[in-house]
């Protein structure tokens, strides 16, 4: 802190103020105490106390020269070297109240590595959060997942998230993606990802209200909370909907539509035919096209203003929420001051021009 206001006393006003955040790696235990960690929930405690105090100092502080942001990580449990050997001498009576009795195989299925956690946390930092909690630790910047199934992600701006399951090649080449090697983020300006976001929708990638929403429902079925689900509304037709989307270069689109979810957690995955794994093979939205006409009774529309279906493919503008608001993903402190258009690595920026319809005639 020293260093930071010594440095803003003799610094120049810049164009915009210097970003300055201290990140506390806390505990869930500092906020839900359990027997077997008087010490460790008492430290935690501590520290919490620390940075909500260090939160109040630090804003005298802010200025035309910097910002100073104190944040706090509540995380839970994770896997780490520390973890299993703790887990040698832990009580039985806290292992049954956290859940981590089992053998190593079980505990992989409920929690993740340091390695999967650490970038989570990192990239929550860029939300703005003062406190972030269990459950709430989620990449919001992520553009693909490659963990058992392919997924990519967008952020459109005004909240929640879109969502795509196991695109085929023929939706990269939409997407403007490279196959071999997409981007691991998601656009930096708003005005970008919002482009993103409408071509995602036009694929028939669903709009989940937040990323808590959706991990909630397509998880695996052995890491479902029955009571959180009970708590929680029913997925809509829209949410449980699988949908394939295709654009034929002789124009229109193919929609087929089938009420289920083709994820881990579904609840109906006969219901969809067994050949549906045949759109894994299209190199071409022609010839998924056919895929989805032939074998999945797709029908044909002659544009999104036409489309009568369940899928969120005409939402974009209109969409409010499914079942309750959207939840915001972008940092508090407004869209970037550079809305231009260079791409990422591994993504090309697309114009209208590059299909055979005018994306911006449906969206």
């Amino acid at each position: 802190m020293k260093l930071w206001t010594q440095d803003d006393e003799d610094a120049a006003v810049p164009s915009s103020p210097k970003p300055r955040k201290i990140v506390f790696v806390n505990s869930s235990a500092s906020l839900v105490p359990a027997p077997g960690y008087l010490a460790y929930s008492a430290a935690k405690a501590a520290q919490r106390s620390l940075a909500d105090t260090l939160r109040m100092e630090v804003m005298r502080y802010s200025g035309p020269k910097s910002t100073y942001t104190v944040q706090c990580i509540f995380a839970h449990n994770f896997i780490t070297p520390t973890f299993l050997q703790e887990q040698k001498t832990k009580p039985e009576l806290t292992k049954r109240i956290e859940g981590t009795s089992g053998e190593l195989h079980e505990l992989e299925k409920q929690f993740p590595y340091a390695a999967k956690i650490a970038p989570e946390i990192v990239a929550n930092v860029a939300s703005g959060d003062y406190a972030v909690c269990d459950g709430s630790v989620k990449d919001l910047r992520k553009r693909i997942d490659f963990y058992e199934e392919i997924t990519i992600f967008a952020w459109p701006s005004c909240g929640g998230v879109i969502v795509l399951e196991r695109p085929c090649p023929a939706d990269f080449d939409f997407l403007g993606l490279d196959r071999l090697d997409p981007p691991k983020k998601r656009h930096a300006t708003r005005q970008e990802e919002d482009d993103f976001a409408q071509r995602l929708l036009l694929l028939g990638g669903k709009w989940w209200d937040s990323p808590a929403r959706h991990s909630l429902f397509t998880q695996p079925d052995h890491l479902q909370d029955e009571d959180e689900m009970a708590a929680l509304p029913e997925p809509t037709a829209r949410e449980n909907a699988w949908v394939g989307v295709a654009w034929p270069s002789s124009g229109g689109l193919v929609v087929a539509e089938w009420p289920t979810m083709m994820y881990p957690g579904g609840r109906m995955d006969d219901v969809v035919p067994d050949d549906v794994s045949r759109l894994f093979l299209c190199m071409t939205m022609d010839e998924k096209a056919a895929v989805l006409m032939d074998r999945l009774e797709g029908k044909w529309w002659t544009g999104v203003e036409d489309y009568e279906g369940k899928a969120f493919i005409g939402s974009w503008g209109n969409h409010r929420g499914e079942v309750g608001g959207l939840q915001q993903t972008w940092p508090n402190e407004g869209a970037s001051q550079n809305p231009g258009s260079e791409a990422l690595p591994g993504q090309r920026v697309l114009s209208s021009r590059e299909s055979n319809f005018d994306v911006g005639k449906y969206c």
